[in-house]
């Protein structure tokens, strides 16, 4: 043994040398005898180490032990570090050095679902780099396609797919899909703009129908996506939002919007004329919620809301009257703690039936119908754990459907129309705020401090 590269809660890392092997070699060692399932699961995973022995982007497997009642350990090929060690430390990866990396994981991925079998525990820890080249490691979670499970919900909870996260839903290649586009946003960063952009944020959407149905497709439109330019890193971040927002403006002006700095405007002069605003400084006017559905409370000047991951959305309605075909709603709030997401709400037609504005707790805006999320987004820079001020937009269109349009900040950043059926009409606006699920027991309690509704005149 040279030296400890790494440790976990079941096994450490050591960097060693071996007379079989001219190279150092990583070795794993068990803290602990495995259990009769975990020693079942270390035997499957070394049999499908062997399986993908010729690819090339799988971390090679050397040398195993397992025998019942000792400690096991592995052989495997020596990396130089994983995805998330390089992507915190200088020099920064330059973009062209991104694309290969990126091509290795979705190739990587390829192999194993080729050979028959879900990843579904890849995140940017499990991508082991050598050189200017990255493998895919941990195959402890993987299993075959044609196979169920129990632990549906398994994985690392900001890479997991969000519709195995109540636990009922099968893994399938879309899951792994959403991970790997995921993986992907972390490490492509503020590069990741135009085609390649649009290219992950289809990836990566809540809908699994959204994204590519291979990653054999996921993998040849990265190949089409254009290498973004390499820029100064002076002044990086300015051009950055810059470049966000012109690329909203064009979709925009698209859809007929006009947008100008002193706000969105359709044709040549539109204004807003305000229907209902409250700082929650006056008298309860908001309805209180306690159990089985959730929780609100009702302070000077705040609005907390709170549910738990096996409850429902809890959406509130203002007490406003105000309707309008043109309408936008706002409010300026952040999530306290827990994870989940909050958001604003217009046309209410009943328990769900709204059009949608969320913040997700992984800094995501997204668009959200009665027939499901229309639109997701990964924001550059959103906290949502600090106030952010949220607005949508719901404007009906003259050839039917509706048109909406989601900003952060002053910023437009999510525009949809929505024109499959049921198309809401005008009605009841509000908040909202739900629990990310699969944590069991995990809150999420939002906060809101103002809120208001205006007619886009």
């Amino acid at each position: 043994m040279r030296r400890q590269r790494g440790e976990g809660s079941f096994a450490i890392v050591y960097e060693a040398t071996h007379p079989d092997f001219a190279d150092p070699v990583a070795v794993k060692l068990w803290r602990a005898p495995l259990t009769p399932r975990q020693l079942a699961r270390f035997r499957h995973e070394c049999r499908l180490h062997e399986t993908l022995v010729d690819s090339d982007r799988i971390v090679t497997l050397l040398r195993t032990h397992a025998i019942d009642g000792e400690a096991p350990w592995t052989v495997l090929a020596l990396y130089d570090e994983s995805l998330e060690e390089r992507l915190g430390r200088p020099p920064a990866l330059t973009p062209d050095q991104k694309f290969v990396l990126a091509d290795d994981v979705l190739a990587a991925l390829e192999d194993v679902h080729d050979a028959g079998y879900l990843h579904r525990d890849v995140k940017p820890e499990n991508v082991l780099l050598r050189g200017d080249r990255a493998a895919l490691s941990d195959l402890g979670m993987a299993m075959r396609l044609d196979d169920g499970t129990s632990d549906r919900a398994a994985g690392s909870a900001y890479y997991l797919a969000p519709e195995l996260t109540g636990g009922a839903t099968e893994p399938t290649v879309q899951s792994d899909i959403f991970s790997a586009a995921v993986t992907l946003r972390r490490l492509f960063g503020e590069d990741a703009q135009g085609a390649l952009e649009q290219l992950l944020t289809r990836a990566s959407s809540f809908m699994p129908t959204d994204r590519p149905r291979t990653v054999a497709e996921f993998r040849s439109k990265l190949a089409k996506a254009s290498p973004p330019t390499a820029r100064a890193r002076n002044g990086r971040r300015r051009r950055l939002i810059v470049a966000i927002v012109a690329s909203i403006l064009v979709v925009a002006a698209v859809a007929g919007y006009v947008l100008r700095p002193d706000g969105p405007l359709r044709g040549e002069a539109e204004q807003t004329s305000l229907l209902f605003q409250d700082d929650f400084t006056g008298a309860q006017t908001w309805p209180t919620v306690v159990e089985p559905e959730g929780r609100s409370a009702y302070t000077s000047g705040e609005y907390d809301l709170r549910v738990t991951q096996d409850q429902t959305p809890l959406y509130l309605k203002a007490p406003s009257a105000a309707r309008a075909s043109r309408q936008s709603v706002e409010a300026r709030g952040y999530l306290v703690d827990g994870q989940g997401g909050w958001g604003v709400w217009c046309r209410g037609a009943g328990p769900g039936e709204v059009y949608a504005f969320n913040l997700t707790h992984g800094g995501a805006a997204e668009i959200r119908t009665p027939t499901g999320t229309t639109g997701f987004r990964f924001v550059n820079g959103l906290d949502i754990y600090r106030p952010n001020r949220l607005r949508g937009d719901c404007t009906d269109l003259e050839v039917g459907g509706v048109d909406l349009l989601l900003s952060v900040n002053d910023v437009p950043v999510l525009h949809r129309t929505e024109t499959t059926e049921p198309v809401l009409g005008p009605g009841p606006c509000g908040v909202q705020v739900w629990a990310f699920r699969g944590l069991e027991g995990e809150l999420a309690h939002a906060r809101i401090t103002s809120f208001g509704v205006s007619r886009l005149d």
